[in-house]
């Protein structure tokens, strides 16, 4: 799982993981399994956004841009990111 912030999606286990890390643990398993339990999942079903924790993710970056870190105010590189992972 990684430590950076990107969209949340839930699998159908009820386990929470990024997109992004969720397409690399497909691509690097060869399986699919949910990489918290290794239950079998369906990739090819669409997983459902996690509303709950992208909340959170967008309060917490509030605060960061707020608290004078500007990689997260206006035009900084990890607001432009976190918006391109969320398209």
């Amino acid at each position: 799982m990684c430590h950076s912030i990107s969209a949340q999606l839930l699998n159908p286990c009820g386990h929470t993981i990024c997109g992004p890390c969720a397409d690399q643990w497909l691509f690097d398993q060869g399986a699919e399994t949910c990489p918290t339990c290794r239950r079998k999942t369906n990739y090819l079903r669409p997983l459902i956004p996690n509303i709950t924790v992208n909340n959170f993710v967008e309060r917490y970056i509030q605060i960061c841009a707020l608290s004078g870190d500007q990689d997260w105010q206006n035009n900084g590189s990890k607001l432009i990111d976190w918006l391109e992972r969320i398209k």
